[in-house]
């Protein structure tokens, strides 16, 4: 009897777990959104940020987020879901390079999803660029091949997209109020993209 109520107690205790999300990402991450996405989901999750401004996601990149604190800090938790979120500073003239940048996302990808505890994995498709050339970063490369490849290499893993890029404003640049310089949103447009995140989470 006393066996039992014992498991009883470890059942309950791992239920009252919260749900952890990792996102992973540049300076668009390490921004307001994740702390947006705790606010949204409440007490039952635990959101990580994982951001860090200036990273690019190609090794060869001039700040590769494979050398960074927060990579390694990824790496190192059991997260239920991550939420990756990388490619505009790929997208800099100096940078980019479609066929790296493809290879090192499926590495990337593969690191997270052979995780022991099989976490769930997103791959967001970042925000249009409003403003061309702001930060070296390229319009053509953000705002075309973008939408076009990252689904592609997601659903080469059977990975779930979540299309930000869309949410704010798309191709047309319709939402440019949810941006405070071309590149990074406003406390709005974090707001905005947490929602986004939050309900492909909640829907999955």
């Amino acid at each position: 009897m006393r066996a039992l109520w014992y498991f009883a107690l470890l059942v309950m205790v791992a239920s009252a777990r919260p749900i952890v999300i990792g996102c992973v990402g540049d300076s668009i991450t390490e921004g307001k959104y994740p702390g947006d996405l705790q606010d949204l989901l409440g007490k039952d999750y635990k959101v990580y940020n994982w951001g860090k401004s200036g990273t690019t996601l190609q090794h060869a990149g001039d700040y590769p987020y494979w050398n960074s604190t927060e990579f390694r800090e990824s790496m190192n938790t059991t997260a239920d879901y991550f939420v990756i979120q990388l490619g505009t500073n790929d997208a800099k003239t100096w940078n980019w390079n479609q066929d790296r940048y493809t290879n090192d996302y499926n590495e990337l990808i593969n690191l997270y999803v052979t995780r022991p505890n099989k976490p769930k994995v997103f791959i967001n498709i970042p925000p249009p660029l409003y403003k061309d050339g702001v930060y070296g970063m390229q319009q053509s490369v953000i705002n075309t091949v973008f939408p076009e490849l990252i689904p592609q290499i997601a659903a080469d893993h059977g990975l779930p997209t979540i299309d930000i890029f869309n949410y704010m404003g798309g191709a047309a640049l319709t939402q440019p109020d949810l941006f405070a310089d071309g590149c990074h949103p406003t406390p709005e447009g974090y707001l905005h993209l947490a929602a986004a995140v939050r309900e492909a989470i909640t829907n999955n």
